[in-house]
């Protein structure tokens, strides 16, 4: 489901954000060594063009699970190339990627071709993998994570951030300060870019394809989207924030829409309602001018609602 995406009619109970870390059974790390593919041919099955060849990588770390090989063993992995979709279609000789593969055999040539692996993440997201293994084996409460996430803000990225979301979901959902403390991180001008994102989106998608969060619970995202929209840094994020996932969140029948004061408070309210410790400033009256004021500004298109801005008008 994408991330612009709310349902209309009875919701699933089940959460749609997983960590990538916890599903597969295999992670590993990998540095392109050679690409050998063949001259295109008809696929069999529709006679579109076809080229099948072997990607040779080296091993530089094994992440998580077992697989029959060890840091500086190159292994060749079949492909089949049809288009720039396919596993491996991007791989060029330097190239570092982290696979994460379903269980099977410990053979790596089988556990990194398509079947097995189910995606192949850039090698940057390595540190991230690292941290949440980490994390895994220590075990720690929900409050220790919470912690852990703002303190590896700066430098944390979205595995991480997906990982934190999908292991603590339930006490996020259940108690209103946790989730004030972990939305706080996601808005902080510190977080990594790719983290921040995967925290919104991750809280967009669940509370929208579940409808298990109560309503002050939407409203704290909706004011966290807000907020960070207001960030000019944030650059091709802020047209969707306030042109799609904030729209569709306060319109969406959770059982009820929300209302302007359902996010803000009444007019003149210093603080939302609900507010916690952990929520940043511009709240309440504050955070619902700065909102009308920016979209109302016709010098930064990225800011155009017309659907935002009918809500917060209280118009149809």
């Amino acid at each position: 489901m994408s991330a612009a995406t709310v349902p209309t009619g009875p919701v699933s109970p089940v959460s749609p954000v997983t960590s990538e870390v916890t599903e597969a059974a295999v992670v590993v790390a990998v540095e392109v060594v050679a690409v050998r593919l063949g001259p295109p041919e008809p696929d069999p099955r529709d006679g579109a063009p076809l080229r099948l060849g072997t990607v040779e990588v080296e091993v530089t770390e094994v992440l998580k699970g077992r697989v029959d090989a060890s840091a500086g063993d190159r292994v060749e992995v079949p492909v089949a190339i049809r288009s720039d979709a396919d596993l491996w279609a991007d791989a060029a000789p330097g190239r570092r990627y982290v696979a994460f593969c379903d269980a099977g055999p410990h053979d790596p040539a089988v556990l990194l071709a398509a079947g097995r692996c189910r995606q192949l993440a850039q090698g940057d997201v390595v540190d991230d993998v690292r941290a949440v293994r980490a994390a895994q084996r220590r075990h720690p409460t929900t409050d220790r994570l919470l912690a852990e996430a703002w303190e590896r803000r700066a430098t944390a990225g979205e595995v991480w951030a997906r990982y934190v979301w999908s292991t603590a979901r339930e006490a996020l959902r259940t108690h209103a300060g946790r989730l004030d403390r972990l939305l706080a991180t996601a808005e902080d001008p510190a977080t990594r870019f790719d983290a921040q994102r995967a925290y919104l989106v991750a809280a967009y998608e669940d509370m929208t394809v579940t409808g298990e969060f109560p309503a002050p619970a939407r409203a704290r995202l909706v004011r966290a989207m807000l907020r960070s929209a207001l960030d000019p840094r944030l650059r091709d994020l802020r047209p969707t924030l306030l042109g799609t996932w904030a729209p569709n969140l306060v319109g969406a029948p959770l059982p009820l829409p929300l209302t302007p004061d359902d996010v803000f408070g009444p007019p003149g309210a210093a603080d939302g309602p609900g507010a916690g410790d952990a929520e940043p400033a511009p709240r309440g009256a504050a955070l619902r001018d700065a909102v009308a004021a920016e979209l109302a500004d016709p010098r930064d298109p990225a800011t155009t609602s017309p659907a935002l801005l009918a809500w917060l008008q209280g118009r149809p």
